[in-house]
């Protein structure tokens, strides 16, 4: 699998760019080959922010003023 849409936003990168990713796993598809883009990013003066979002976790309460969300 060539994976061109990402080829193609690799090739467009500049150095001082900044790549965000929703994980490590969508550089590559095995430790070897997340290895190998993150030297090519590195060695293009790329960013990488890999994104990690924790669980949100909301409480819903009523009281006499109205609803509060915490």
């Amino acid at each position: 699998m060539q994976r061109e849409g990402f080829q193609e936003m690799f090739r467009a990168m500049r150095p001082g760019d900044t790549l965000y990713v929703k994980s490590i796993d969508r550089i590559g598809r095995n430790k070897h080959q997340i290895k190998q883009y993150l030297e090519k990013l590195r060695n293009k003066q790329i960013r990488i922010k890999i994104m990690i979002f924790q669980q949100l976790c909301m409480t819903f309460h009523r009281n006499k003023i109205g609803l509060i969300i915490y």
